[in-house]
């Protein structure tokens, strides 16, 4: 991971308690999660369980079976804020303080590896050295859940199209899976976020949709772009490839179990659900 993306993450801390679906795991997701993770427990009664992040949602998940979860996090801060968000409290859960290239277990040490949009936060020239490290640490036949951000667009949408729709079409933008739907139409197509040849996606910020505005007057107000961000600030890389790409590196080091997305709504094509079994 790098600096620049741990040293964003404390201004996500304080407002991710007023995030929605997408941008935290939908009902739709979390049913995928768990049965996915009945299917670990039928292999493992007690499974040890590694957590890439602090996400409040799986750890209630966990909790609810009363399982054994290490989380591994470099950013304290977002742990701390993430627990204030969970519902059910696990004796079982600890926490590790360290960035995910730096985790240090012994090998065969977990039965299962769960990520939520964890690996969109490492490089992508990292990605082979991150996966040999969950491999030494899971035990042989074990498994991994990640979910992944992938980029699906094909047609170009521009920040200056974006604001024009959204003034015209303001009541569609109040659903949020409608808005994230175009909001990542245009991190994902327009060439001031997405970089093609490197496979990363810019976040969108509010400043970074303002620059971009800059020469347009009138088309959106800054209180109305607040809104449309999310008042998200700062400048996170996403490293996000599209489909086959990203399937091609997991085959390497995994076998493809099974791949599920919420069939909810079309903004979670992007987000793309794999159940890897560790046997290579």
């Amino acid at each position: 991971m790098s600096k620049l993306d741990v040293k964003e993450w404390p201004s996500l801390a304080e407002i991710w308690k007023d995030f929605k679906p997408p941008l935290r795991p939908s009902k739709g997701e979390l049913k995928i999660y768990e049965n996915y993770l009945k299917v670990i427990l039928r292999k493992y009664k007690k499974p040890k369980i590694l957590l890439l992040g602090a996400t409040p949602e799986l750890r209630d998940l966990f909790a609810s079976y009363n399982l054994d979860v290490t989380i591994v996090d470099a950013n304290q801060k977002m742990v701390s804020e993430m627990s204030k968000l969970v519902k059910k409290k696990n004796k079982k859960e600890k926490v590790v303080y360290s960035s995910w290239l730096d985790i240090d277990f012994p090998e065969n040490s977990f039965h299962l590896i769960v990520g939520d949009h964890s690996i969109n936060n490492i490089n992508i020239k990292k990605w082979p050295y991150f996966f040999k490290k969950l491999q030494k640490i899971l035990v042989l036949g074990s498994f991994v859940i990640l979910n992944c951000m992938i980029n699906p667009y094909r047609n170009r949408l521009t920040a200056k199209d974006l604001a024009m729709d959204y003034n015209k079409n303001s009541d569609y933008y109040k659903n949020n899976n409608n808005k994230y739907l175009r909001l990542y139409n245009v991190m994902y197509s327009d060439p001031l976020f997405w970089n093609e040849k490197k496979s990363t996606m810019a976040w969108s910020s509010a400043e970074a949709m303002k620059n971009s505005l800059k020469k347009e007057k009138s088309i959106i107000s800054e209180d109305q772009l607040e809104k449309l961000v999310d008042k998200i600030h700062g400048n996170i890389v996403i490293y996000s490839p599209r489909k086959l790409e990203l399937e091609k590196i997991l085959k390497k080091y995994f076998s493809i179990v099974d791949i599920r997305i919420n069939t909810k709504h079309p903004v979670y094509e992007i987000y793309q659900l794999y159940l890897l079994e560790n046997n290579k």
